[in-house]
């Protein structure tokens, strides 16, 4: 559940966080209102950036609906893809650190930049 604390943290503190990394984001757990409830406490976007990522196997096939629908929040929001914030779906990819190796320089690079 790294991934739902980095969102809260950074809504929270976004005097101490300028970034959430949040891979293979547990939104089931809570649905909907826990998306709107973590999505809707970020700060205003333009000086923060959030990465968000799920694989497609295992216990990250179940998040899809939840990340689109955490994504078209976050634009609504204004938040810009590609820019302030990312999602991504990864193939072949499930919910454990083997998978998350993977792809670490992308977010990294990402929050780095």
């Amino acid at each position: 559940m790294g991934g739902l604390a980095s969102l809260y943290a950074l809504g929270k503190r976004p005097d101490f966080f300028t970034t959430a990394l949040s891979f293979s984001t547990h939104w089931p757990i809570g649905g909907n209102p826990l998306v709107d409830a973590l999505i809707n406490g970020l700060p205003q976007p333009g000086s923060h950036k959030v990465w968000m990522s799920h694989g497609d196997k295992g216990l990250d096939a179940e998040y899809s609906p939840f990340q689109k629908y955490a994504d078209a929040l976050m634009i609504e929001k204004g938040w810009h893809l590609q820019q302030d914030f990312m999602t991504k779906t990864y193939s072949r990819s499930g919910h454990n650190e083997r998978s998350w190796a993977k792809y670490i320089d992308q977010p990294m690079n990402f929050w780095l930049a």
